[in-house]
């Protein structure tokens, strides 16, 4: 994957990581390598969507992230809804992301007095494909 964001032009790259993002939605250093693509486009909310869980973004994904958020309002729910909707089933988050999801879903409760339905049914899709991962894991050691 970094071969082809490093030695592709960008359209290219990005057409062909799109290929990978169908089966990998979840993988943060994808959706990073992806981000900083959409900025060289100079795309800064579809960079800022993708790079919106990156720890220590630098300033130029900060700005990228700041621009998707200010494309869904400061709406923590558009923002939720724009992240996760149509998405794959939450495979593979990695522990960091899934905290920033979960501080987005406290802040989305914190917005809208309570959790939207569709909201609460991907905590559990998440927690049921959790649990699975989890006990995949322990029972591979």
């Amino acid at each position: 994957m970094e071969e082809i964001a490093q030695n592709e032009p960008t359209e290219v790259a990005i057409l062909r990581l799109n290929g990978y993002f169908k089966q990998f939605f979840w993988n943060n250093y994808l959706r990073n390598s992806m981000g900083n693509l959409y900025i060289q486009k100079n795309d800064l909310i579809k960079a800022g969507k993708l790079l919106y869980f990156k720890d220590d973004p630098s300033e130029m994904e900060l700005e990228a992230i700041e621009k998707f958020k200010e494309s869904c309002k400061n709406n923590k729910l558009r923002i939720f809804k724009e992240l996760v909707n149509k998405s794959k089933l939450p495979r593979g988050i990695d522990m960091k992301m899934s905290s920033k999801i979960f501080w987005l879903i406290l802040g989305i409760a914190d917005e809208e007095g309570s959790l939207p339905i569709h909201v609460a049914r991907w905590i559990w899709n998440y927690e049921r494909i959790r649990n699975i991962e989890i006990k995949n894991n322990w029972v591979r050691q």
